[in-house]
């Protein structure tokens, strides 16, 4: 969930947990049933799909500020090149 928040500053998705609901988790604990581990392994594969998929996501932004940190760098040296320009006068 703290991952999801700090995404979220980035204006990407956050990471949907595991939900189990209450009737499942009690049927797994009573019945050890062979159809809701199924169902639960299920949703362990989804969230693990969605781990991979966001990591990607969290790379590429990476990748990209990155760059426009480079970029917004080299601005401000332009800048600061043409000022002392312009105060030499």
């Amino acid at each position: 969930m703290r991952f999801s928040r700090e995404l979220a500053d980035l204006d990407l998705s956050g990471i949907e947990a595991v939900h189990l609901d209450r009737l499942t988790q009690a049927f797994d604990v009573f019945f050890d049933n062979f159809f809701t581990d199924l169902a639960v392994r299920s949703r362990i594969r989804e969230a693990e799909d969605r781990v991979g998929q966001v990591l990607a996501t969290v790379e590429t932004t990476l990748h990209g500020l990155t760059t426009r940190g480079h970029q917004i760098l080299a601005e401000l040296e332009e800048l600061a090149a043409r000022r002392e320009e312009i105060l030499r006068g």
